[in-house]
Formats: structure tokens, C-alpha cells, sequence
């Protein structure tokens, strides 16, 4: 857990170590001398529709009367790869490693990935309620702005 920011640990506890390994490694990665084959790519899948689904409760209930087209738009841009990019800055420490190909590791896509995947793995291992504590953990909307 020495790759979780201290305020977020409590949401992988009783995860495995190796499980929250798989879950950082991009698919880059797997086929090089130091990847072991596995990736993030399926909990990534699995992520994916759970952010969405959390950020579309997020805007039903908390944005009023918005219309549909709007809450649209704006989920779009809040699970947007930049706008999930810079949320991974929030829960892994900052001098983590990606495990990802050079060229990738520091790509947008290949940190939105990651935090889909770790929203992959959460739901998997402790069920949708821990996403959606961590989702309003979280500093979401702070980002719509910056993700134009």
C-alpha cells in the first residue's frame, strides 16, 4: 500500500498488494523483460462503467433540475482520460512509477486507464458503495474546469 496517498488508504485495505500491482500496470508493460503478463485492461473495462455510473448520481442528485443534455456534456468531461488523469495525482503518492512502456507512462490515456482500473479493482474486491465513498472523496468537479 506504500503507492496509496495516506488518505485513501483505508479504501484498499484487505486489498492485495499484487491486485492493486495489476491494476497500475498498463497494458504496455506486460509484454516487456520486467511485466509478468498481466495488465489492467479488464478492470479498466469494469472501471470504466463505474465511473460513469458514479458521476451520472453525482450529477442526478446534486445538480438540481440540470436537463439531460447537460449532464451529458458535463459527465463527459469529468471521466474524460485528462480530466482522469489528474485525479490519479490524488491517489497515488506522487513518486510512484507507472508500470507502462517509457512513451506511455506518462500518457493522459494510459493514467485515466489506471484510475479506471483502480475503480475496476475496488468494486470487484469491496463493492460499489466503497466506489462511490471514494468517488465523493475525491475532488471530482474540481477538474471540469481544467479538462476543456
Amino acid at each position: 500500500m506504500h503507492f496509496i496517498n495516506e488518505g485513501l488508504i483505508a479504501f484498499f485495505e484487505e486489498i492485495d498488494d499484487a491486485d492493486i500491482e495489476k491494476a497500475l500496470t498498463h497494458s504496455s508493460f506486460k509484454g516487456t523483460a520486467g511485466g509478468k503478463g498481466v495488465d489492467n485492461t479488464r478492470l479498466a473495462f469494469l472501471g470504466d462503467a463505474v465511473i460513469n455510473l458514479l458521476e451520472a448520481e453525482r450529477l442526478f442528485h446534486e445538480e438540481g433540475e440540470l436537463p439531460k443534455g447537460l449532464m451529458t456534456d458535463q459527465r463527459q468531461k469529468l471521466v474524460s482520460d485528462d480530466a482522469l488523469s489528474k485525479l490519479l495525482k490524488k491517489i497515488l503518492k506522487l513518486d510512484y512509477q507507472i508500470k507502462a512502456v517509457k512513451n506511455h507512462a506518462s500518457g493522459v490515456k494510459a493514467k485515466a486507464t489506471i484510475v479506471e482500473a483502480l475503480f475496476g479493482l475496488l468494486s470487484e474486491k469491496r463493492g460499489i458503495e466503497s466506489c462511490r465513498k471514494l468517488w465523493k472523496t475525491l475532488p471530482v468537479v474540481d477538474y471540469l474546469s481544467d479538462s476543456h
